[in-house]
């Protein structure tokens, strides 16, 4: 970068980075982000993301963001002895895997190939230099292992673990240490199968699409359960949580699916009013002139459940065929009320062939050929409160027969897409460095597969996602957010860096460092005393080079390098007239010659040093206080550098938070393993952190000992005078909302946290005579709701509460759901529970609750509170809904935490700014 303006050390500092003041907040995602492409698997390299799998025929696209992508361009094409014909075409490489390991890439894929000529069920390994390849197979004459869906896990002491998918008790998961990439040392162990009376078989026995990762000290698997066909409709994703690699089973897998269909709760959460006034609708194969009108008399037409088909498939509730219909065009009636609180009304409708709609004598919907939508009806329609028609004209496919329709009274809310199977998890950092992102297949309405994406949160050490979700989801689901500072080189840019010496040339998309001089270089942004910071580095000759940890001049900074000298890492640390250096050896097979990824995370005085994504050996500093930049730093020319990320913010947990400071007060606030707890007497404590800003997200999990007192965050503090305030009311169910503007105290607004809150059954203590759910915190209820398996009214059922290691009888009432037919309802006076279990006196063996019930919380004993600001605009959120939106006046602001109980603890804290 000839071009770029140099400046001295002592300006650096003054740089300010500064949001426009037109700043607003991000337009929603709009999945799918890579229609088209199914089974793959997504690498995160020198700041860029590949992808590559089912439809990409052998090749890898390409994204700077995970939202827009190019290509695909061809890395693979099998040149083996184990597949032959069909199976090795480039169209049977699916469900890559790819993972980068000191300067090679190694690509993994399944053949899942069923043909009459033979079967090719295996998987393969190539590896290249190059992230596109091309892709060599090291062994041709032999698959790397047997069936489907690979990934390679590295832990963070190097060791590699690898995932498969094996056909046995179904599809059922299986890990496997290694001694290298190429090279397994151990026999494989079972992980798990899917259980059965579980969401994991709805239909089909399956787990399969493993993918593993490390945060905050656990492991996460993620996995697929049930048929992936849409034409089941069940497909979704579950987590298994352990403390090592290799140590998940069922006992330790999350009850409920965290990502699935968008449609599997809308008959708990919402009235179908064609279901409301009985199950049945009139049809014929005929039909008189006027028969879609309301004074027609249908009383000699046959009578049948809606979901009308040709053919059943078991577990199916996409295709959920509930009366035979072959062939033949077909007529169906039903006169429904609707009541007169009814809210939007939304029309479900899945059909194989032509098909028409009336309401109340108005067309309301026609589609030739296949479909499956939801339908917003319009205002201008006349609804009744009772005697409304719905009348349907369908015929068969070119294939089958299907049709079925409801309509759901969803009060204020709107219909979304039908989002549905989610499958082939593979979860990567977003391009900040410290958001987590899911990138998965799925279906949306009729449309062939894509590569969605969604954001994962960990409320603590519980694993969230937001999702699936596409651009008509309600709610505020925004892109992945930029770093305050990043660089991939594809073209020079004067005045993105500053320079104490050297220069670099842009070329083939990386920076090389050029001239005589030695390379110090920072970004052109504002620095700050926590933040985020990745360097892809690439050393020349043997000379170190890395990247600034910390700079604030030439007599205060930390340097750290890679020495292919010294065959080592090495830091250097100056503060005034003190230096201190570290070295530490790496691996003997460490190649200096290649791309590494150097990073740091700087909290308040503390920082953690990692290469290649994982700590390195000693990479443990304290001591190092106050605010500076990270840069790049190269002592030969020709290093070269890619894949520069700074964001300013911080993540962190438990006994490794730090920074946060008391505004004008000396009660002590302590470090635990739990995380911050306020100290001290009773009364309102605050703590605040960070630099004043104007666009960012901050995030913490609050936990009560008990249900009582309050806790929250300052989601926007700019002095004592100008602030917004979010505090969880735990024995009230609140979340109380005020806001002062140059000492104006403004309206105060209250958010009630009761929610119908799904709990799926706890397979670790139940069997067949009672059913356990499990909360993840205690909480305090007064009602379950449950659909009912068998049929008529539940008899000889009971419902047991526990509270700590104390199970307790509760006397209940049993009363049908008001407008929700086959739901049941248990009242009782209010609980604390952290457990439930219903017991039956009937006929064991049979299952007679459903998947889950929904428990009617009324508050709890743990809440994640998050708020996000861009410019004036600020939203709140609690567990991950959207609960405030207010506007603020303040230039720039911080975050804080405020505490009016003893035993609350604030866990998991992650800001950055966008």
């Amino acid at each position: 970068m000839k071009h770029f303006q140099k400046c001295c050390a002592g300006i650096i500092l003054s740089l300010a980075f500064c949001l426009p003041a037109s700043a607003q907040l991000p337009a929603n995602l709009a999945n799918p982000v890579l229609p088209r492409v199914a089974d793959a698997g997504v690498i995160r390299y020198n700041g860029e993301y590949y992808i590559g799998g089912v439809f990409t025929n052998g090749g890898f696209y390409r994204s700077p963001d995970l939202v827009n992508w190019q290509g695909p361009v061809h890395v693979l094409s099998m040149k083996n002895q184990w597949t032959r014909g069909a199976s090795a075409g480039d169209s049977q490489i699916h469900a890559s895997d790819i993972t980068y390991l000191n300067g090679t890439f190694h690509h993994y894929w399944s053949v899942n190939y069923w043909g009459q000529d033979h079967r090719a069920v295996h998987i393969g390994h190539a590896t290249s230099a190059a992230i596109l390849g091309p892709y060599r197979e090291p062994v041709s004459d032999q698959w790397f292992e047997n069936r489907i869906d690979p990934q390679l896990f590295a832990d963070d002491d190097g060791k590699l673990y690898f995932y498969t998918v094996k056909f046995t008790d179904g599809n059922t998961i299986w890990g496997r240490p290694m001694k290298d990439p190429w090279t397994f040392s151990g026999e494989p162990v079972y992980q798990f199968a899917s259980l059965r009376g579980t969401w994991e078989t709805r239909d089909n026995r399956v787990a399969e699409g493993p993918w593993v990762m490390k945060y905050r000290n656990r492991y996460y698997m993620m996995y697929n359960a049930n048929h992936t066909g849409p034409e089941w409709g069940n497909y979704a994703l579950g987590v298994a949580e352990a403390a090592s690699p290799l140590g998940f089973g069922h006992g330790n897998k999350y009850a409920h699916p965290v990502v699935q269909s968008n449609q599997a709760d809308l008959e708990d959460r919402y009235a179908d009013l064609l279901r409301s006034t009985g199950k049945n609708f009139s049809f014929s194969n005929s039909a008189a002139a006027g028969w879609e009108q309301a004074g027609f008399d249908d009383s000699n037409w046959s009578r049948g459940e809606s979901g009308f088909g040709s053919s059943k498939l078991e577990g199916s509730t996409t295709r959920n065929v509930r009366s035979a219909w072959a062939s033949g065009p077909l007529f169906l009636r039903k006169i429904f009320r609707a009541g007169k609180n009814r809210g939007n009304l939304s029309m479900r409708i899945h059909h194989d062939g032509p098909a028409k709609v009336w309401l109340n004598g108005q067309v309301v919907y026609e589609h030739q050929g296949r479909n499956y939508t939801h339908l917003l009806l319009n205002e201008k329609i006349l609804i009744k409160d009772d005697g409304n028609v719905l009348a349907i004209a369908a015929r068969p496919g070119a294939r089958s027969a299907f049709i079925d329709v409801s309509l759901f009274d969803l009060g204020a809310d709107v219909p979304d897409d039908i989002l549905f199977t989610p499958g082939q998890p593979n979860i990567v950092r977003g391009p900040n460095g410290l958001e987590w992102w899911l990138v998965y297949m799925a279906n949306k309405n009729m449309e062939p597969r894509g590569q969605y994406i969604n954001r994962v949160h960990f409320f603590g050490n519980k694993l969230v996602v937001d999702g699936p979700t596409a651009s008509r989801s309600a709610g505020f689901h925004p892109a992945p957010a930029a770093a305050a500072f990043s660089e991939l080189f594809e073209r020079e840019q004067p005045g993105k860096w500053r320079y104490v010496s050297g220069d670099f040339d842009v070329e083939k998309g990386e920076a090389r460092h050029s001239g005589k001089a030695p390379l110090q270089a920072f970004p052109a942004a504002k620095p700050s005393v926590h933040y985020l910071f990745e360097a892809n580095v690439r050393p020349a000759g043997k000379k170190p080079a890395g990247i600034f940890g910390w700079y604030q001049d030439q007599n205060n900074f930390l340097q750290i390098g890679l020495d292919p000298t010294k065959k080592s890492w090495t830091w250097l640390r100056k503060q005034g007239n003190v230096v201190k250096t570290g070295q530490y050896p790496l691996a003997p097979d460490f190649n200096f010659n290649v791309y590494h990824k150097l990073g740091v995370q700087k909290n308040a005085d503390a920082i953690v040093i990692e290469i290649d994504g994982r700590p390195a050996p000693g990479g443990r500093l304290t001591g190092i206080a106050g605010s500076g930049l990270p840069g790049v730093y190269s002592m030969e020319p020709a290093t070269a550098f890619d894949g520069i990320v700074y964001t300013i913010g911080w993540d962190e947990f438990g006994s490794d938070i730090r920074g946060w400071e008391p505004q004008g007060q000396t009660t002590a606030w302590k470090r635990t393993s739990h995380g911050l707890v306020a100290g001290g007497a009773a009364g309102n404590r605050a703590v605040f952190k960070g630099d004043a800003a104007k666009a960012y997200e901050f995030s913490v999990q609050i936990s009560a000992a008990q249900l009582r007192g309050a806790a929250g965050i300052y989601a926007a503090y700019a002095g004592p005078a100008d602030w917004l305030k979010a505090e969880v009311d735990f024995k009230g169910g609140t979340l109380t909302i005020g806001q002062t503007t140059s000492g104006r105290m403004q309206e105060t607004i209250r958010v009630p946290l009761e929610r119908e809150l799904p709990l799926y059954i706890d397979m670790r203590n139940t069997d067949m005579m009672e059913e356990h759910f499990t909360p993840d915190h205690r909480v305090l209820t007064d009602r379950i709701s449950f659909r009912h398996e068998r049929e008529g009214k539940p008899a000889n059922m009971e419902l047991w509460c526990r509270d700590g290691g104390r199970w307790s009888k509760v006397a209940t009432v049993l009363k049908p759901h008001p407008d929700r037919p086959g739901i049941w309802q248990l009242h009782f006076a209010a609980v604390e529970a952290d457990g439930f279990r219903l017991v039956t006196l009937e006929e064991p063996g049979r299952a007679f609750a459903a998947e889950k019930i929904l428990v009617r919380q009324i508050s709890k004993q743990s809440f994640n509170l998050r708020a996000v600001r861009a410019g004036a605009d600020l939203l709140v959120f609690a567990d991950n809904e959207l609960v405030h939106q207010a506007k603020v006046s303040l230039k720039e602001s911080r975050v804080g935490l405020t505490s009016t109980a003893a035993g609350v603890s604030f866990n998991g804290l992650t800001f950055f700014e966008r």
